[in-house]
């Protein structure tokens, strides 16, 4: 009989006091074969073998990973293993200098950040980008990229800051992340980013994508979405028996707070659920 295929992912920087609990607590309920924790010039790192090419996909999907506290890298060790994960449906990014030059002729505020370090916040984004103009909203996507690189927006005040953050930007070392800066267009007509096609005010979201056996109770929904916004009310199935996957909707504190989760949530993959979050419209 063949051996039995598995894949590595590797995971880093873990903090040096933690365990191989901590790493199984990371990945469930994906199916973790053995744990090897290495330290090497003060950093941590996990190898981990998973029991199929498809957990380690997922687990190189698995966004806002974090071990006692601290930000962390999954990517795929096996050669074989390529993440399925997109780039989010509502952005297209200016790759080409043609299409850059389009974009500044046509006054676009929108920028796309790649490759930014996993321990920075949203504040301390909007304070560099906010020494070439005022920055309106920026976010922090939860889901990295093919190549486990964290990714962001940021919306300028106007098409001259943006131009200037590109320029200035673009290549900049920050805290040892050579960070890439490019025009970033929004397309869906209730993308998040863009503010003179959507309005804010709405604080209704509805979550979808949920497993039972992931999301048990109310108290689940509350530890993954009250980090990205305060929720007022939610309704929750009264009974999963028989339901693949589930959906909750939330009332959030205000529009800003709906806003931030569709923004964090939206087509990310956690413990195992391909997550959709999306905004409820008021009726007219």
């Amino acid at each position: 009989m063949p051996p039995k295929q598995s894949s590595k992912v590797v995971i880093e920087p873990i903090p040096l006091t933690a365990t191989t609990v901590d790493i199984v607590r990371l990945l469930h309920p994906l199916q973790v074969e053995s744990v090897s924790i290495t330290v090497q010039g003060g950093k941590g790192t996990a190898t981990v073998v998973l029991s199929s090419t498809d957990d380690a996909k997922n687990a190189c999907r698995i966004s806002s990973g974090v071990i006692l506290g601290q930000p962390v890298r999954i990517r795929s060790m096996d050669e074989g293993v390529r993440s399925t994960l997109l780039q989010p449906s509502w952005a297209t990014v200016a790759k080409s200098v043609g299409q850059e030059a389009d974009y500044e002729q046509n006054g676009y505020r929108n920028l796309y950040v790649l490759n930014l370090p996993l321990e920075v916040s949203a504040n301390e984004l909007n304070e560099l980008f906010g020494r070439y103009g005022r920055v309106v909203h920026s976010v922090i996507l939860a889901m990295l990229d093919t190549q486990a690189r964290r990714r962001g927006f940021i919306d300028m005040d106007t098409p001259e800051s943006a131009q200037a953050a590109m320029h200035a930007l673009n290549g900049h070392i920050w805290h040892g992340y050579p960070i890439e800066v490019s025009y970033a267009l929004v397309q869906r007509s209730d993308g998040c980013l863009d503010n003179d096609k959507i309005s804010v005010s709405s604080p209704m979201v509805l979550l979808q994508g949920l497993l039972p056996a992931a999301t048990i109770d109310a108290d689940d929904v509350r530890l993954l979405v009250e980090p990205h916004g305060r929720i007022i009310d939610m309704d929750f199935p009264a009974n999963l028996a028989g339901d693949t996957t589930f959906s909750v909707r939330l009332t959030m504190g205000s529009g800003q707070d709906a806003y931030n989760v569709c923004n964090a949530l939206n087509d990310t993959d956690v413990n195992g659920q391909h997550l959709q979050a999306d905004r409820i419209k008021f009726s007219p």
